[in-house]
């Protein structure tokens, strides 16, 4: 059968053409609905993975998104995330509960290890 239903409902035999699929142009023959209900069966497994591919593709966007900011951060930065006061920010330092670096009289966290701190309460 090389002749295709088009978007307008008329016959063609241009093969480039993508078929539309009408109720009125699956098949009548009640021996063929078995393979359409396999169809439908793939089509709904597809459209399941489509939803987890995309649900996918969200995280690793976040996580990107997380992979942009930066490596450091300062007193005030760290306090605000974890909601401490810059005294238990300091006994932190003390019990080295939280990595820290210090430049120029200046300390910075490492972000990796806030976040550890945030998850971990």
């Amino acid at each position: 059968m090389d002749q295709q239903v088009n978007s307008s409902n008329n016959l063609t035999s241009n093969n480039n053409e993508t078929p539309l699929i009408t109720w009125h142009s699956l098949p009548k023959n009640p021996e063929t609905l078995p393979e359409i209900w396999e169809l439908i069966l793939m089509f709904q497994q597809a459209a399941g993975d489509i939803c987890l591919l995309k649900e996918v593709a969200f995280i690793v966007r976040e996580e990107m998104k997380a992979d942009k900011q930066p490596e450091w951060l300062n007193s005030s930065e760290v306090i605000a995330m974890l909601r401490i006061s810059k005294r238990t920010l300091q006994q932190y330092r003390n019990k080295k509960s939280i990595d820290f670096t210090k430049i120029g009289g200046r300390i910075y966290y490492n972000r990796r290890a806030v976040m550890r701190m945030m998850e971990h309460g």
